[in-house]
């Protein structure tokens, strides 16, 4: 079974999950002025991914650069954490960019929304 991080799972709520989701369904379903929060936060967040990433990287590049060994398990941990953190970073601007798109295009939004309550058991919406 893959892990998966409180941010996989509350994004792919927003989003929508599994074969038969739509995806944005949640975020699609907002009003547009209930999209500012979302936008702002996952932008706030992103830069936070961002952040940590460039120190993480900062300290390990350091660390190996000043020529005293560094145990192989935490540079695979350190590399896991920088990968992680990368990953989040894309899932936070990709949410905040389906959130400003919904915001910016509402009729869009209401489409997507009203797709995703009337998709059937196989993920097809019907015609």
């Amino acid at each position: 079974m893959v892990a998966t991080s409180p941010l996989h799972r509350v994004i792919a709520l927003l989003q929508g999950t599994g074969a038969s989701a739509i995806a944005d369904v949640g975020i699609a379903d907002l009003l547009a002025s209930e999209l500012d929060a979302p936008v702002r936060s996952a932008e706030e967040q992103a830069e936070l991914c961002r952040e940590r990433a460039e120190l993480m990287r900062q300290l390990l590049e350091t660390r190996l650069a000043g020529g005293v060994g560094y145990p192989v398990a935490n540079m695979l941990i350190a590399s896991r954490h920088l990968v992680g953190l990368r990953h989040d970073l894309r899932r936070w601007r990709d949410l905040a960019g389906s959130a400003r798109y919904y915001r910016e295009h509402p009729a869009i939004a209401l489409r997507i929304a009203r797709a995703g309550k009337t998709v059937i058991g196989d993920g097809e919406c019907p015609a």
